[in-house]
């Protein structure tokens, strides 16, 4: 080839190479983002395990059993949590009985606090309910695992009859 025909080649090329540019031009600013990406919180990040609750109770007996709350969620520290305790009887006939905190001595205990718990509850029309437990409430940091020991009794006063002791424990979370 020779050199005409070189120089024609290329300024063909350097043609076809402009156009293609001229096609995609850029006609804004351009914005550069990144964001770091965490996994999702999960859905129960606590986790309550229950270690000797009596399988029978009897009137004016006490029992001792551990109830473990833990933060499962390796991620995130959970804040403004309520403990709920709910308890609820219902007799042989399946009739749902009234109750009174004055039924029951409940006493807890954990590294951080120890005290009787009883007058914390309050009939709610359906159930004898606590949400007192960690002021009410309390938070989860990273790690947080804690066992309390729960001592209780139903007192003889109480009149309770044959029955069923139906016991409610979760963890609410403020939103």
């Amino acid at each position: 080839m020779d050199k005409r025909k070189i120089a024609l080649i290329a300024l063909l090329a350097c043609l076809f190479v402009g156009l293609g540019f001229a096609a995609y031009r850029i006609v804004s600013n351009i914005i550069h983002i990144e964001a770091p990406v965490q996994p999702a919180p999960l859905a129960q990040p606590i986790l309550i395990d229950v270690y000797g609750f009596p399988t029978s109770i009897t009137v004016n007996q006490t029992y001792t059993f551990q109830v473990r709350t833990r933060n499962i969620d390796p991620n995130y520290a959970i804040h403004n949590l309520t403990t709920v305790i709910a308890l609820r009887f219902k007799n042989e006939s399946g009739s749902w009985l009234t109750l009174s905190p004055s039924m029951f001595y409940i006493h807890y205990k954990d590294p951080n606090w120890e005290g009787d718990i009883q007058n914390l509850f309050e009939w709610n029309g359906t159930h004898l309910v606590c949400t007192a437990l960690g002021g009410g409430k309390w938070n989860a940091p990273i790690g947080y695992d804690l066992t309390a020991q729960i001592t209780f009794k139903i007192l003889p006063e109480s009149n309770l009859p044959k029955g069923t002791l139906v016991v409610d424990c979760y963890v609410t979370k403020e939103t």
